[in-house]
């Protein structure tokens, strides 16, 4: 439902798991619109907006011996 913000959050959360930040920024963004006191939303916008740039949109490399 474009019209939930739990739902778009997920949504975002998922995108996010998956290293598409560009695709779950602007899903949390509208789920802010919709829920701006959402602390919960807010936070998974700030994940996905701190880790987009740091991923490169790519995963990171596992930790030493853990390949």
């Amino acid at each position: 439902d474009q019209n939930n913000a739990q739902t778009l959050d997920a949504l975002g959360q998922f995108y996010v798991a998956e290293n598409r930040c560009n695709k779950a920024i602007p899903v949390l963004q509208r789920a802010n619109q919709i829920a701006p006191n959402d602390n919960n939303v807010r936070y998974h916008l700030g994940v996905a907006h701190d880790l987009g740039p740091r991923w490169g949109e790519r995963r990171p490399p596992p930790p030493a011996g853990e390949a």
